[in-house]
């Protein structure tokens, strides 16, 4: 009966663990997050819902924000943001986005021309429905599998060179992969809601091209041809 018991109690221990680390991406409890966070010595309140820190946009303006200003310790405290729904974090120095891991309530997200070459922080931000991961050190885009909402991803200028895990993305209506490294694209001809589709600076010859726009009559493709 002893070991009985002991056997039981372990087994609701290994259960108990495996449900903690389940899901790294869980998150914050509300007691923990603090009213403000601070960036560059200004507060903004964890109850927004939008925030833009490009060089344009109204935060990169307020902290007089220049190329290359945000890096990886500037964007912890985002963690505590669970209520972003866009946040805009372009033309930085950030390599490191999992801070963002928790942020499962956004639906834009823009880390244009940054040095970020994972993004499976991403994985579990499936409110998504558009994504900007262009000019980045990415090679590895396994993770977008998982972000079936997305109907506009940008992928340029990345050092990708294989394109078939987007294949289940079927609610894609804006796909830019231009200045990659892809040489076939014949997986896309599923993606027929498709609307835009960028493939200039490709490796994507002619009579590839040619067998897309036939499988793909509704899409404007552009082309180096």
């Amino acid at each position: 009966m002893k070991k009985l018991i002991i056997g039981v109690l372990t087994l609701v221990l290994v259960i108990s663990i495996v449900s903690c680390n389940g899901d790294s991406s869980s998150t914050i409890p509300p007691e923990e997050i603090p009213e403000y966070i601070t960036i560059k010595g200004e507060r903004f309140e964890t109850s927004l819902i939008e925030l833009d820190f490009s060089l344009s946009g109204l935060y990169g303006e307020v902290l007089g924000i220049s190329d290359g200003i945000l890096e990886n310790s500037d964007i912890e405290p985002l963690k505590y943001m669970v209520n972003l729904t866009i946040l805009d974090l372009s033309n930085h120095s950030v390599s490191d986005i999992s801070p963002l891991a928790g942020l499962i309530n956004l639906t834009e997200l823009y880390l244009y021309n940054n040095q970020i070459s994972d993004i499976s922080p991403l994985a579990e931000l499936k409110n998504l429905i558009e994504l900007d991961l262009s000019g980045n050190k990415i090679s590895d885009i396994s993770v977008l599998a998982k972000l079936t909402n997305l109907i506009e991803l940008d992928l340029g200028e990345t050092q990708i060179n294989d394109v078939s895990v987007l294949s289940g993305l079927t609610n894609l209506e804006s796909l830019n992969l231009e200045g990659t490294q892809i040489n076939d694209v014949s997986i896309l001809s599923k993606l027929t809601n498709l609307e835009r589709l960028n493939l200039e600076g490709t490796q994507i010859n002619a009579a590839q091209i040619a067998k897309l726009e036939e499988a793909l009559p509704n899409t404007e493709i552009y082309h180096d041809y």
